[in-house]
């Protein structure tokens, strides 16, 4: 049995990769900022 090459399949598990990473920063960006904005929302509401 020989073991062939698939480009595609290369290919598509290489833009997976990349856009998983994407989407990780992505995510972790939103949560950072999330957590900022409520951070200095408390911060506010308890100087009132």
């Amino acid at each position: 049995m020989s073991v062939k090459k698939h480009p595609v399949n290369s290919e598509v598990a290489y833009t997976y990769i990349v856009s998983n990473k994407k989407l990780t920063m992505v995510a972790a960006l939103g949560v950072t900022l999330g957590n900022s904005g409520f951070y200095f929302y408390e911060f506010d509401v308890s100087r009132i």
